[in-house]
């Protein structure tokens, strides 16, 4: 069978494709019309309910800030009452120090009044005579409590022009250097007429003497005895090597420990504005300016090469020769001193010990002029940035010198009077102390061998090895950690830990033992941080206008009650360290003072969180939170959460509850709070398994965490805020702000 032959299918014209093309494109245009006019429905719906919904955010955030702006007003009214009570109240007193500063009439000058304070150091320059080590002392004592006046007076006084607190800065340090001047002028004094203070038992120089604020002790090698292997001031429970070569040199040591530090403020690295620096763009400096180059000149100035040092040996005795003072025996007024390394032993070992022992510039701070310090040190940003970066330098901000400062000092014997009958025959020097520089110290002080002035004397020989010390830790200071030691660097103006090692502490007897070379100014520097983090804080009413706050550290408790404008220590109730001063009622500025003399300090500087781990939060709103806590804890009683560290910056999370004062709250009592620019209880506790910032059901916003109380809170405790004292709240708000509980926890 054949098949069928195939239909061809007939092709559509060109018409009828331009008819099929014209009909789908009028569909597409119906319908993208269809979705224009159903969007432009939906945009202008979407709009309408956007303007529905902000004007009615509008209305609800006007009527919230007339809700807040009355909530706000009976705030309003207890700060401005506090605020008078307590400028009323800060005039009252300057007014009553002023006068009670001026009915004293014991004699002391008012060091705030310039003209006074000038008589007083034309006075102190006059009176240049030769006196006993312990009336030196007391007068040194006086013109330290000068000082410290002087610093309350300028930590006080807020409206102190700036121009007036740097002339108060200066007499300072002029007190200071006055102190020196006349403490090295009594040693060399004591070197002078060494024979007048010779122990018996062992035939050398032995002197100790004390004041509430320094320590003085001096022993000279007079007898000069090579068995002799290390010397001990009992008094002060320090303990030295005396190597075999200083055994037999002419020299004296000299140990100064003096309550006071000032030596840190002279760094450049004291103050915050020297390492603020470090995140600012590199800015180019000015040429040295005329008080760097005239310290420059004055420590140069200072050097004294190794040729002066033999033409200094050759005068001694052409000076012994031709002007000789020839005195009676009860005669030994004079001040009499040498600006060599005595020479006198005709032991070859002798010899070469004392031509070892380089006489340089003052060991340490005591004739580094002031402007060499940290004030102008802010001129000098690559060197601060150096110092920064160098291990051995200990950081000002993290660490801070606990116990006082230890002044160890070598010394050269001057020349001693020879007896010939009923005539004493005694050299005369120059009225300086020389401070000798031992073999192997290598700290860069302005000595002929490191200025490169001359030769040195001790060339060619082998740097003797360090000697030991061995000293108690001071009976009133707490030591989380183990202390460090370190030497203060004149030169660089800064404290190092380089040159010590070997450095143990005995926990039982308290002692720290260490080798070095150097003999300089030292301290013990412990982590002013080391108490932080807070593990948690607490703050209760126990009475009217008395709270007590306590605070968990990671190794102790502390507790501090604040009544009226005072406060007291009363834990830890089982340290020695703070025997002295626990239970007594003292102003918050001396407590922290004296909280932070004794290691326990609990109030971080404004750059801690470099060295603590922090809740970041915004400052004004951390200030603010403070100052209404303080406002609040006469009735309000405040606690950490742990919620807090998982809030955002603008967002404060407290614990808090209304508390009686005769009894401590329950824990089913405490609740927690949101403090923000939308206060409110939050609907979480403590115990929730995850953060929210929800509130609580039928809980209302505030402008603050005050008015989220007010509602609630009883009229007794209402009252109790009210009538609380200006001086009681503004010396809570410092205690917060100080120690700044809601940040470092």
């Amino acid at each position: 069978e054949t098949m069928p032959p195939k239909q061809r299918k007939s092709k559509p014209s060109k018409t009828e494709l331009e008819r099929i093309k014209r009909e789908d494109d009028e569909r597409r245009a119906a319908e993208e019309e269809d979705l224009r006019r159903q969007q432009e429905k939906e945009e202008e719906e979407r709009r309408e309910k956007e303007q529905q919904e902000r004007e009615e955010r509008e209305k609800h955030q006007a009527v919230e800030k007339e809700r807040f702006d009355a909530e706000k007003k009976e705030l309003d009214e207890i700060e401005k009452k506090h605020e008078a009570a307590l400028n009323k109240l800060k005039t009252e007193q300057k007014v009553k120090a002023k006068w009670d500063r001026y009915m004293r009439c014991d004699g002391c000058p008012d060091p705030s009044v310039e003209r006074e304070l000038n008589t007083y150091v034309s006075l102190w320059n006059d009176d240049m005579g030769v006196k006993e080590i312990g009336q030196v002392l007391r007068e040194c004592e006086q013109a330290k409590q000068l000082g410290v006046e002087l610093m309350g007076v300028v930590a006080w006084d807020e409206d102190m022009s700036e121009r007036e607190r740097n002339r108060h800065s200066k007499s300072i340090a002029m007190l200071e250097r006055m102190q020196e001047d006349r403490l090295d002028l009594a040693t060399l004094h004591l070197l002078q007429f060494a024979e007048l203070h010779v122990n018996e038992d062992s035939g050398n120089l032995e002197v100790t003497e004390n004041s509430d604020s320094i320590a003085f002790c001096l022993w000279g090698n007079a007898a000069k005895n090579p068995r002799i292997k290390s010397f001990g001031f009992e008094a002060r429970s320090f303990t030295f090597d005396i190597p075999k070569q200083l055994s037999l040199a002419n020299v004296a040591i000299r140990l100064m420990i003096t309550q006071y530090d000032h030596l840190s403020p002279l760094c450049r690295l004291y103050r915050l504005g020297t390492q603020k620096k470090q995140k600012q763009s590199a800015v180019e400096k000015e040429p040295t300016d005329e008080t760097d180059r005239e310290a420059e000149n004055q420590n140069e100035s200072r050097a004294i090469s190794s040729s002066d040092v033999a033409e200094s040996s050759d005068d001694r005795q052409l000076t012994t020769e031709t002007e000789a003072e020839v005195t009676d025996d009860t005669s030994h007024g004079e001040n009499a001193v040498t600006h060599t390394v005595a020479a006198e032993a005709d032991n070859s070992v002798v010899g070469a010990a004392e031509s070892e022992l380089q006489p340089g510039e003052v060991e340490d701070e005591q004739k580094t002029e002031i402007s060499g310090g940290g004030s102008d040190g802010d001129n000098n940003e690559g060197s601060d940035n150096d110092l920064l970066d160098d291990e051995d330098v200990v950081d000002l901000r993290q660490h801070r010198a606990v116990g006082g400062i230890i002044h160890f000092s070598l010394l050269d014997i001057p020349p001693q009077p020879k007896t010939i009958n009923n005539w004493t025959i005694r050299q005369i020097v120059k009225p300086e102390l020389v401070y000798l520089q031992f073999p192997g110290d290598n700290s860069g002080r302005n000595t002929a061998a490191s200025t490169g002035k001359g030769k040195d004397s001790g060339a060619g020989l082998s740097p003797w090895v360090p000697f030991s010390i061995s000293m108690k830790l001071p009976d009133d200071v707490f030591f989380a950690e183990e202390p460090q030691i370190a030497h203060w660097e004149p030169n660089q103006m800064c404290w190092r830990m380089d040159g010590i090692t070997e450095s143990s502490v005995n926990n039982e007897d308290r002692t720290m033992s260490f080798k070095t070379h150097h003999f300089a100014s030292m301290g013990l520097f412990i982590d002013q941080y080391a108490h932080m983090p807070f593990q948690s804080w607490r703050i209760l009413p126990v009475s009217r206008d008395s709270v007590v706050l306590s605070v968990t550290t990671a190794s102790l408790d502390i507790e501090i009650q604040v009544k009226g404008s005072d406060c007291c220590l009363t834990k830890p109730d089982d340290l020695n360290e703070i025997k002295h001063f626990r239970g007594k009622w003292m102003k918050l500025e001396e407590l922290k003072e004296a909280l932070v003399k004794a290691g326990l300090n609990i109030f971080p500087c404004e750059d801690g969180d470099k060295y603590v781990s922090v809740s970041s939060k915004d400052f004004s709103l951390e200030m603010s939170t403070y100052h209404l806590m303080s406002v609040m804890s006469p009735s309000i009683a405040f606690s950490l959460s742990h919620w807090n560290t998982e809030a955002s910056q603008d967002q404060i999370i407290i614990r808090a509850c209304e508390a009686q004062t005769h009894k401590p709250p329950k824990e089913e009592d405490w609740k927690t709070f949101l403090s923000a620019t939308r206060s409110g209880e939050l609907k979480i506790d403590e115990d929730s398994d995850e953060f929210s910032d929800e509130l609580a059901e039928n809980v209302e916003t505030h402008p603050d965490i005050f008015n989220v109380f007010k509602p609630s809170a009883s009229s007794d405790a209402l009252q109790r805020i009210r009538m609380a004292s200006s001086d009681f709240v503004d010396c809570v708000h410092r205690l917060l702000t100080s120690t700044r509980l809601i940040v470092y926890s």
